[in-house]
């Protein structure tokens, strides 16, 4: 027999030890594919009805696929392994050598690689087309076909690749530990040691004493210190979720302990449990991650979603925002006018405010008058001679941040040819005065009038500007208006020979012209690009690691089908075996979605911990956990009579 033959043999004997490994890589590729055509259409990057860094969004999840990709193909490569070493070491009692061993090995990983990279293309190409339709359509994008090119090949078949290549170099390298013997009794050696109800305990404080930590650093300590905290507090919060899991087996046996009866009654499901905890414990450790940010960033997405108007109106309370500067921007009223009326909008309200915009080497400042800004915006703003007033225009900072902020407050020095200035902090007021223009304006510097005019009448480093704020009629129906203006001032501004400023970045960012319906509409299309592919890859990532989660169960059928054999003859009806079974199932199907569920409520919240928003933000959340617990049910249902069946056929 040739090694081709003993392959083929092998993988024919052992398909249902392959085809656990084969449906997740399977899947992996076709969500790689699936994902690569929205990633790698330049078509769809330069679509009109596409705001700019529409697509940035995908990043993170982009991220956090490749992420789960390499940690669920290893898994499942390493569960695979595992399984073989019993045949291997029948291969080696025959005389074998581990070279030998490793040809075969190598064999089986490039008939497995071809053959699921051949499927997994086949099935996203398939997929794919449904896929993109469903999110161009929630874009409101027409007529952009999907365009497939060699990059939507490479990117699945080159991560892949790479992921295997590394598992398999792993996997050549343990064999050097192989042993005959240890290999023979592989099955009846448990390299995990008995559930401790300590450590289920150990990882219940650890999970609370880590959401405290956290809560305690963003809420008392300085911020540079918030995104460690997080990081640390999230890590922290999964080890103790696996202590969790991996001997929730022992903690339920103490506590039926406690009540005689219900001990004995449940013996036998209780040991059974508890060895199927052992052996399973680090796929349900995986797929409770991954419920955990499923629930949390759909359901993220989700309050996104329901507050965007709200959100956007916060960020841009006039309609359209622009600077004119030296020239720049320079627009007569009846053109703007002529702009909006043809799309049928009307200006309802128009505001002018002069500032100065101060810029010296790396430095620049916007630079407002106390008095000018009382008239416009119908404030009470008095700043005494030779101090300014902070005005920070962010919705998003904590009450401790704002504290933090005003107790740390800058001294500002501006340096001319022949004056220099000094300004102390009098007061940092957190208050939208008007759009931030694409954070070029996020903190302005509120100046007493007369100093303000002092340096307005400086020579050098320092410009007039003018910013113009309009309010419409009817905003939503701005945008073919807003990208004639934008249009208007790119023609304008090119017959400048000399730029503003000598980094062209700034310029494009002072310049900028901020509205309300292209912030809402960037918003909009990134939320639902991300909760889109987000949820997609959540569906398919949760089916494949429920399958994941059966098949390893499934795989020990043979023991439980002479266990439960015995068990008939000496008494057990059919009907308390199909109540054991399923009362094993239950804890197993279900424990994934609850550590999952209780993780991502803390996630949520941290996130919202100082919002008066809370409440919504957990609501969400509360909506995709229910979403997830109905699927999980039917799922369960599922495997459960499948699983009895199997059982019940064999009695």
């Amino acid at each position: 027999m040739t090694f081709k033959d003993l392959v083929l043999k092998g993988a024919k004997g052992n398909f249902h030890k392959y085809n656990t490994y084969f449906l997740c890589n399977v899947f992996i590729v076709m969500i790689l594919f699936i994902y690569s055509t929205l990633i790698f259409n330049e078509k769809l990057k330069g679509n009109s009805i596409l705001e700019s860094g529409a697509l940035d969004g995908m990043i993170v999840s982009s991220a956090a696929l490749i992420i789960f990709s390499i940690v669920f193909i290893s898994y499942a490569h390493s569960t695979f392994i595992r399984g073989r070493k019993k045949e291997f070491g029948v291969y080696m009692s025959l005389g074998m050598l581990i070279k030998d061993i490793r040809k075969v090995i190598l064999y089986e990983n490039i008939i497995m690689i071809i053959s699921t990279l051949t499927l997994g293309i086949i099935s996203g190409s398939v997929f794919s087309r449904i896929f993109y339709l469903i999110i161009t359509k929630a874009l409101g994008i027409k007529n952009i076909p999907m365009d497939i090119g060699y990059e939507n090949f490479l990117y699945p078949i080159g991560i892949f690749l790479a992921i295997n290549l590394i598992n398999l170099v792993i996997t050549m390298l343990s064999t050097l530990k192989f042993d005959l013997l240890k290999l023979l009794k592989i099955e009846r050696i448990s390299p995990i040691k008995v559930a401790k109800p300590q450590m289920f305990i150990l990882g219940v404080l650890i999970v609370i004493f880590a959401f405290l930590g956290v809560c305690y650093v963003l809420s008392e300590m300085e911020d540079q210190y918030h995104k460690k905290a997080v990081f640390t507090g999230m890590i922290t919060i999964f080890i103790g979720n696996y202590f969790i899991i991996s001997n929730l087996g022992g903690m339920l046996i103490k506590l039926c302990k406690k009540n005689k009866k219900i001990f004995l009654n449940r013996l036998l499901e209780l040991k059974s449990l508890q060895s199927k905890f052992k052996e399973t414990k680090k796929i349900i450790f995986v797929i409770s991650l991954l419920v955990t940010v499923v629930i949390f960033y759909v359901g993220f997405l989700l309050y996104l979603m329901g507050t965007l108007e709200e959100s956007t109106t916060k960020d841009n309370p006039y309609h359209i925002a622009y600077v004119e500067m030296q020239g720049k921007n320079n627009i007569d009223e009846d053109t703007i006018n002529k702009f909006f009326s043809e799309e049928g909008v009307t200006i309802t309200e128009k505001k002018e405010v002069e500032f100065l915009y101060y810029y010296y080497g790396y430095e620049d400042e916007k630079l407002f008058s106390d008095e000018i800004i009382n008239k416009v915006f119908n404030t009470n703003i008095h700043v005494e001679r030779g101090k300014y007033i902070g005005i920070n225009q962010n919705n998003t900072l904590s009450n401790k941040e704002k504290d933090n902020n005003r107790i740390n407050a800058r001294e500002i020095f501006l340096r001319f040819n022949n004056n220099n200035y000094t300004f102390q902090n009098e007061n940092i007021v957190y208050e939208t005065l008007f759009n931030n223009m694409k954070y070029g304006y996020g903190t302005i510097i509120i100046l007493n009038n007369k100093d303000y005019e002092r340096i307005k009448g400086e020579k050098s480093s320092v410009y007039i500007a003018n910013m113009k704020l309009y309010n419409l009629n009817n905003w939503k129906k701005s945008k073919v208006a807003v990208e004639k203006i934008q249009e208007y001032f790119k023609t304008n501004n090119s017959r400048f020979k000399e730029k503003i400023f000598k980094i062209e970045e700034i310029e494009e960012r002072i310049l900028h012209v901020a509205s309300r319906i292209k912030d809402y509409n960037l918003k909009r299309q990134q939320t639902t690009v991300v909760l889109y592919t987000f949820s997609f890859i959540g569906i398919f990532f949760t089916i494949a690691s429920s399958v994941a989660l059966f098949l390893k169960l499934y795989s020990g059928v043979e023991n439980d089908k002479e266990k439960f054999k015995k068990l008939y003859r000496i008494g057990m009806t059919t009907e308390e075996i199909r109540k054991s079974i399923s009362s094993e199932l239950k804890i197993l199907f279900f424990i994934t979605p609850v550590i999952g569920n209780i993780t991502a409520l803390i996630f949520t919240v941290i996130l919202f911990r100082e919002s008066d928003q809370i409440l919504i933000g957990i609501g969400y959340n509360g909506i995709v956990a229910v979403a997830y617990m109905i699927f999980q049910f039917i799922y369960y249902v599922v495997c459960r009579n499948k699983y009895c069946n199997e059982i019940l056929e064999g009695l």
